[in-house]
């Protein structure tokens, strides 16, 4: 029985081994640091781990910051990243990188095979320009060794950086933990011109190390005038792109105004006693408003031919809850007749095969899609000739404003109340013009003049 109890705890102690020891874990991320007096770094990180098929299997991933704080403007700027070289156990590794979130992401790995089990040293070689912040008594490189997006422990971090001949180091500090703690478990020590940071106990699941040096001012040069440009465009590149599309977009809308937009000269209003020869109620009607609006126009032809003897309007009222009114054609105008071609078209459009159309307070399909084709017919006779709508020059600029739009949206690293205000402008310039753009013709602004008159 003795016997049997050593044997299975044996047994445990083995199983409880193979478990622990197939655990996925960094053993050893050890990351060089080499400072250029122009302010660029040249990071190479060096991730030793072992992979077991669970959450490493096809490779890993490798999540670097995506913004940084700008102490200028209290907004976020862009990291510019170069990556040179990308290696697993000495040989070239593909990857692919994305964007997620605040992270840019390194997607390390052949997406069609698998890792074999085991150890695995990974080799990322990349640079990152612009990272000294400038202050009036020194310059400090800050940057986060290992990021705080490992789902597996570090055993053990270590950070390397090396700075120009001659820079001469004010203050040095490592701080380790989850994101915004500032726990101290890091030892340093200064070897000429490498500072070395390396974690005093295993970083747990999402926690990881960071470090700041501080030089005195003098050794690293200031950024370029093309540095300097590349900032003062991923701070303001957005507003500018913003403003720039505002007076473009004015400028086109006023000179498409002027060779399209504008109404003719308006002539003079004189009393008229009689409508435009020639012109149906209807047409009237449409030229006037640019549309059909309402039934007035519907109304006025029918009475036109009811006072003209074609057409015999009967309302039934004999039944509060039951009336019907009635349309009656008696005769069919011709063209000898003095009634306008349009009103000839609505008799053709609405007595199709019949001599009477009743309402009974029903709707009537038949009756509806007879006049709409007579509205179309309406449209198509008084739409051009008499109205410009000017489409295609409100859609060009309506293109203007999405493209400014989208470019500023993708363009910003922060966004502020000015870029709202900005959008918000070019949306109301289009609103505008949109208002002023449609014009008459010559020949439309003079009917409707006459129409004024009446």
């Amino acid at each position: 029985m003795q016997l049997i109890r050593l044997f299975c705890l044996i047994i445990a102690a083995l199983i409880c081994d193979l478990s622990i020891s197939a655990e996925e874990k960094i053993s050893h991320f050890r990351v060089s640091i080499e400072v250029e007096v122009d302010g660029d770094l040249i990071i190479t990180e060096e991730l030793t781990l072992i992979a077991e098929g669970k959450q490493i299997r096809r490779g890993i991933f490798r999540d670097l910051p995506r913004y940084y704080r700008d102490d200028k403007t209290g907004g976020h700027l862009p990291y510019q990243y170069d990556v040179r070289r990308v290696a697993r156990n000495g040989l070239d590794e593909p990857y692919t990188s994305e964007k997620d979130g605040n992270a840019w992401r390194l997607r390390i790995g052949n997406p069609d095979q698998y890792l074999p089990h085991g150890e695995h040293t990974y080799l990322i070689e990349y640079r990152v320009k612009n990272q000294i912040r400038y202050f009036e008594a020194h310059d400090e490189l800050y940057w986060n060794i290992t990021g705080h997006d490992w789902s597996f422990p570090v055993l053990k971090a270590e950070a390397i950086i090396t700075l120009p001949e001659g820079a001469r180091v004010t203050e040095a500090v490592g701080y380790t933990g989850r994101y915004g703690q500032a726990l101290r478990d890091y030892t340093y020590r200064p070897v000429g011109n490498d500072h070395i940071f390396e974690t005093a106990r295993p970083l747990a699941r999402n926690e990881g190390l960071t470090v700041s040096l501080s030089v005195a001012k003098g050794l690293i040069e200031p950024p370029s005038y093309h540095d300097r440009s590349w900032l003062w465009w991923a701070r303001y590149g957005s507003l500018t792109g913003l403003i720039a599309s505002f007076l473009g977009l004015l400028g086109y809308y006023r000179v498409s105004f002027e060779r399209v937009g504008q109404d003719p000269i308006k002539p003079p209003v004189f009393p008229q006693y009689q409508p435009p020869e020639g012109y149906s109620p209807a047409a009237v009607h449409h030229i006037y408003h640019r549309f059909l609006s309402g039934h007035g126009a519907l109304i006025a032809s029918l009475m036109q031919l009811a006072i003209g003897g074609y057409l015999k309007i009967d309302l039934d009222d004999k039944r509060a809850d039951e009336n019907t009114t009635s349309l009656t054609l008696i005769r069919r105008p011709d063209q000898n007749d003095d009634v306008p071609a349009d009103t000839l078209r609505l008799v053709d459009e609405l007595f199709l095969g019949q001599s009477k159309i009743a309402f009974d307070g029903k709707p009537n399909p038949v009756f509806v899609s007879h006049y709409d084709k007579y509205r179309e017919y309406l449209g198509t006779k008084y739409g051009k000739p008499y109205f410009r709508w000017n489409i295609g020059y409100l859609i060009l600029g309506g293109g203007m404003t999405l493209a400014g739009s989208l470019y500023a949206v993708f363009q910003t690293s922060f966004w502020t109340f000015y870029h709202t205000g900005l959008i918000l402008a070019l949306i109301g310039l289009n609103g505008l013009f949109m208002y002023l753009m449609p014009a008459p013709t010559r020949k439309g602004q003079a009917i409707r003049t006459q129409i004024e008159g009446l």
